[in-house]
């Protein structure tokens, strides 16, 4: 009786049906959907939390060099803050600078920059009347308005937002009340609103 053999080094087919690839492709199909609105929600939740934290790093800095040296430090918002020579002005503002002011003109030197501040560019930037384009720090730790340097900023606010509705709280509020900076939240619906109230409570 002859013995079929199967020949030497064949293995017997193997791989995918065509059900299984496409059942293996509406799965993926239905992770993607569910998966890309979260990933963008994260995404943007970043950038903007990481353009308020390093406002209040900044103005925090603003404010501890002030004490420390006994002298007026300015914050500004500046649309060439990597410059070598930066300059304050709110229109445009891609950032922002903090600088020791010994003079009180308001204007900075490169010498005297402290710190330098910047935010992704889908990010956008806009300030409160109050806070305006600068806010100085005296000896004492308190915020005083940056035009003048002689009244005391009792409320002013800068807001980060990137007009999308994820997340559903697409502004951040970095708060400066006399001599606290605080972040809260907000709800936008969508949109980036170019006036700031000076006050945005939690």
């Amino acid at each position: 009786m002859a013995v079929s053999r199967r020949p030497m080094g064949f293995a017997p087919a193997s791989g995918f049906t065509m059900i299984e690839l496409m059942v293996a492709i509406v799965v993926a199909a239905i992770l993607l959907v569910v998966a890309i609105p979260s990933f963008e929600t994260t995404i943007n939740s970043g950038r903007l939390s990481s353009a308020a934290n390093e406002m209040m790093a900044g103005l925090q800095a603003a404010r501890m060099e002030a004490v420390r040296t006994n002298r007026h430090v300015v914050l500004c918002l500046s649309p060439t803050p990597n410059a070598a020579a930066p300059a304050c002005n709110a229109a445009g503002a891609t950032g922002w600078i903090v600088f020791r002011d010994a003079d009180k003109n308001g204007n900075p030197t490169a010498a005297d920059v402290v710190r330098v501040g910047s935010f992704h560019q889908k990010v956008q930037m806009n300030a409160s009347a109050a806070f305006g384009a600068k806010i100085a720090f005296r000896s004492d730790g308190l915020a005083y308005d940056g035009a003048t340097g002689n009244t005391l900023l009792t409320n002013g606010a800068v807001a980060f937002c990137i007009p999308t509705r994820r997340p559903p709280e697409n502004i951040r509020y970095v708060n400066v009340s006399v001599g606290r900076i605080s972040i809260t939240r907000a709800p936008g619906n969508g949109v980036c609103s170019t006036t700031v109230k000076d006050n945005n409570p939690p």
